[in-house]
């Protein structure tokens, strides 16, 4: 089953899936944001937060029979399976006007009960998700509940488009910043009190535990001393080291959220099929390290990536499969430092910056002597060795 459900659902849907994530959606929903901001002219979205009624108190057993496929062990739940059918036929007939940035096409995200759909603003779009929202509660016996949905439009769309819109979809308006699956998306920088209900939270969530007994159980660990007065000489550096160590293995935030913005990286110079990832590189190019490119409205999520692979550049190199993804000269494959940064003597045809691997490698089969004079020995040998194969798959960074 874990096999097969990455076939099944969609890359939309980041739940259930093995290698997904929730902070998949909760990234695209950010620069889906972004281009609300910056594309004024060319391209009026919106976005609609939707949340589904609880499926299992209102989703009739009609549907759930329905959903059930003969090859597999388990229903597909329509709370899953029968939106998103829905608005994929709807944008087939072309009744629905999808959100693109170039190639990058994003309609809709699903994490659980919540559904993201975005659209371009227009009245026939607004009536196209009314009519499809109400074809799915007769299909299902499941409803949209109002009263947690939202639908968000920037300040500067004119007024008569918004309540054109709010009438057509009867969905409350939301205010920057609004909460997606737990986490602040914003068209700025979030300000430091806006992040208050996340303290309540986790307050509260203390106050069950008995907050008291355990800050002071802490307190008495790391700064009181033996005596119960006094200040144990324990720096932070110690408290956060491992128990191995001596310390506690309490995590540092700024290198934990280092940690978390490399795998990022990873996903997107691997080109993962993700939609975020998908948005990023259609909206700014490929992530290069040693090449990298921050336009002047960049989105503080590519930005926060270029300088993540910056600092770890040094560190990474391409895997070479087939070899048809990896430029010779100017990504590092044999070593950490790409050829055209390393100070020794080539041939002008070996730093071209276009040249793939396959190419280099199908042009130099059968001429070592050539190769050794204009690599030298040393890079022509590991040149000559590099064996490409299918079965690797692609070039891949590491």
């Amino acid at each position: 089953m874990k096999s097969l459900l990455p076939k099944l659902v969609g890359l939309e849907q980041a739940a259930f899936v093995v290698g997904r994530n929730i902070a998949d959606n909760t990234l695209a929903a950010q620069e889906v944001v972004h281009s609300m901001t910056t594309n004024r002219t060319s391209m009026l979205i919106m976005t609609l937060k939707l949340d589904m009624e609880k499926a299992y108190d209102r989703v009739s057993w009609e549907a759930r029979a329905l959903t059930r496929k003969p090859t597999l062990p388990v229903p597909v739940h329509p709370s899953i399976s029968e939106p998103i059918s829905l608005i994929n036929e709807r944008v087939d007939r072309g009744q629905l006007t999808s959100y693109r940035e170039g190639e990058a096409q994003l309609i809709h995200l699903l994490y659980a009960d919540n559904l993201l759909i975005t659209v371009q603003a227009t009245e026939s779009n607004a009536l196209s998700i009314q009519e499809l929202l109400a074809d799915y509660t007769k299909l299902t016996n499941q409803k949209v509940n109002l009263e947690k949905s939202q639908l968000l439009l920037l300040w500067w769309i004119d007024k008569e488009r918004k309540k054109m819109l709010y009438n057509c979809l009867g969905i409350q308006m939301a205010t920057m910043p609004f909460t997606y699956l737990g986490v602040l998306i914003s068209d700025r920088r979030v300000r430091v009190q806006e992040h208050q209900a996340l303290v309540d939270r986790v307050g509260r969530k203390l106050a069950r535990w008995k907050r008291g007994a355990i800050e002071k159980k802490a307190r008495s660990i790391l700064w009181e001393s033996g005596a119960g007065r006094g200040l144990h000489l324990q720096n932070w550096n110690t408290v956060t080291s491992s128990k191995a160590e001596g310390g506690l293995a309490i995590r540092k935030l700024k290198e934990t959220r280092a940690a978390l913005l490399g795998k990022l990286v990873f996903k997107v110079l691997n080109r993962q099929e993700s939609p975020w990832v998908k948005l990023l590189r259609a909206k700014f190019g490929e992530l290069n390290p040693w090449i990298p490119s921050v336009p002047a409205r960049a989105s503080w999520v590519w930005r926060a990536l270029v300088n993540t692979t910056v600092t770890i550049r040094g560190g990474c190199r391409k895997q070479i499969g087939n070899g048809r993804t990896t430029k010779a000269a100017s990504e590092p494959w044999l070593s950490a430092l790409p050829w055209n940064r390393q100070p020794r003597q080539m041939h002008p045809r070996l730093l071209n910056e276009e040249m793939l691997i396959s190419d280099l490698i199908a042009e130099s089969r059968g001429q070592a002597d050539r190769l050794v004079e204009e690599a030298g020995f040393d890079l022509a040998f590991q040149i000559s060795t590099t064996e490409l194969t299918e079965a690797v798959g692609p070039d891949r960074w590491i």
